[in-house]
């Protein structure tokens, strides 16, 4: 493959319960056509394989409650209906033929349908779209505004509210919505929750400063929303007290996903590849998942990171200066998009100035002690 070929981001992946099933999106179509659903099965073994044409423009592929799926594309919304993993017959193509595909053989390996809305359909970048865990509602934000939809009897989606936040329109955001309760986490560290009903703001909270939110998960119910940050540390929000802590699990600072299994159980990915679960109501960790690691991992955690935390960093202060002057504890990447959950760089700002201070104390400490040995 040419390395300097750029992809479509993966929408997903999403995993479907029903169909033992784990859905994403990536990548386009044959020869720019509508791009192409990814499915891996239980029985595969997750193997992944060509699903389904998606619309063109697809930006983000939502699970409905009853175990449906809600592509939100560019040019309007639309329904999962048929099977997923119903494919175009592509077989000429590996032959470096021009595949002969009609109307009717599309149509069939196109298992979404139209949903609405029937209303003008426009967001604009930065956006983020979300669909209540238990309602099924529909949430979009684009530069700045919210506007929720529901599913009317034919299956259409419909507005239903929409209000315009007091933020800048250029700002990137996240969203969940659960229960009654729409959370929008904002790329100034700032997280707005919103009546589900009304759209009308309730609380903001900045759990983490200037520190950029990446993700946002809502829980069946709409107790709970985990905030996950581009630092590694995870916040939870509590609507029944309308109150913001940092969670109380291990591995803050390195955690990078979390998931909920149920109203009150949470699961936290966290040390690359730890998957922990805890009940929050209690609160108390259930169980804890852990790979056996292989030799290059036991030897990348156990010789090589804290080769690298010892050894003096001068050449990185930099990074401390940037922290000082921005307040965020990671930095955009070369790649990014200006998306929330794009990859961003940690800066660790404060590890070159203790692993230098510590250098220089304990090269003191040998020389002083080699002076005082000596006879001069």
């Amino acid at each position: 493959e040419n390395p300097f070929r750029m992809t479509q981001p993966v929408a997903g992946p999403i995993y479907d319960a029903k169909g033992e099933q784990i859905i994403s999106l990536q990548g386009g179509g044959f020869r720019g056509s509508e791009p192409m659903l990814s499915i891996g099965r239980s029985e595969n073994k997750w193997r992944r394989t060509p699903g389904g044409l998606v619309p063109m423009g697809t930006l983000s592929l939502l699970p409905e409650p009853d175990g449906g799926l809600t592509a939100v594309s560019i040019v309007g919304l639309f329904r999962l209906q048929g099977d997923p993993a119903v494919t175009l017959n592509l077989s000429a193509a590996i032959e470096g033929e021009e595949p002969k595909i009609d109307a009717e053989e599309i149509a069939k390996a196109n298992p979404f349908k139209p949903a609405g809305p029937d209303e003008d359909w426009s967001p604009a970048p930065p956006w983020s779209f979300a669909l209540n865990v238990d309602t099924g509602d529909l949430a979009v934000y684009s530069r700045g505004r919210v506007t929720v939809y529901r599913l009317n009897e034919t299956g259409v989606y419909e507005e239903r509210a929409s209000a315009k936040l007091e933020v800048d329109e250029d700002q990137a955001a996240a969203i969940a919505y659960g229960g009654k309760t729409l959370a929008v986490a904002l790329d100034d560290g700032s997280i707005v929750t919103l009546d589900g009903d009304t759209l009308k703001e309730r609380d903001e909270f900045h759990p983490e400063g200037k520190n950029q939110p990446r993700f946002i998960t809502a829980s069946p119910g709409g107790r709970w929303f985990a905030v996950s940050f581009h630092n590694g540390k995870l916040h939870l929000l509590d609507t029944g007290n309308n109150s913001m802590t940092r969670a109380d699990v291990s591995g803050q600072g390195d955690i990078s996903a979390v998931a909920f299994k149920g109203p009150h159980d949470m699961l936290v990915a966290d040390s690359g590849t730890r998957v922990s679960h805890y009940r929050l109501v209690s609160p108390e960790l259930k169980e804890r998942y852990a790979p056996q690691l292989s030799v290059m991992e036991r030897a990348y955690y156990w010789v090589i990171v804290p080769l690298y935390t010892i050894c003096p960093k001068p050449g990185e202060l930099d990074k401390t200066i940037e922290y000082i002057m921005t307040g965020q504890e990671t930095r955009a990447s070369l790649m990014s998009t200006g998306g929330l959950s794009d990859a961003r760089v940690p800066l660790r700002p404060w590890m070159p100035v203790w692993t230098s201070l510590a250098f220089i104390v304990v090269m003191l400490g040998l020389g002083c002690v080699y002076i005082n040995r000596q006879e001069f």
